[in-house]
């Protein structure tokens, strides 16, 4: 199965048994989307984890610095 979708410029190949979550080949994207999906998943949890075990220090700082400018970038952050 592949794809192509708005702003890609080759196909991104969906690949099931690929035991990668991403692979490029001969100038193609192969992507395996469950193994992807858990990839994510898998690093999201841990970014969390960390964060919680050490708020103050560099992540939770940067993390910080992030949300405050994008919250003033809001509408919400506008008005307050």
């Amino acid at each position: 199965m592949s794809s192509t979708g708005k702003g890609t410029r080759h196909e991104i190949n969906r690949r099931r048994g690929l035991h990668l979550a991403i692979d490029i080949a001969d100038g193609y994207l192969y992507l395996n989307p469950a193994a992807f999906i858990r990839s994510v998943t898998t690093d999201f949890a841990a970014y969390v984890a960390d964060l919680r075990a050490n708020p103050g220090g560099p992540l939770g700082m940067n993390f910080v610095k992030l949300w405050d400018k994008r919250w003033n970038e809001t509408e919400v952050g506008h008005t307050e």
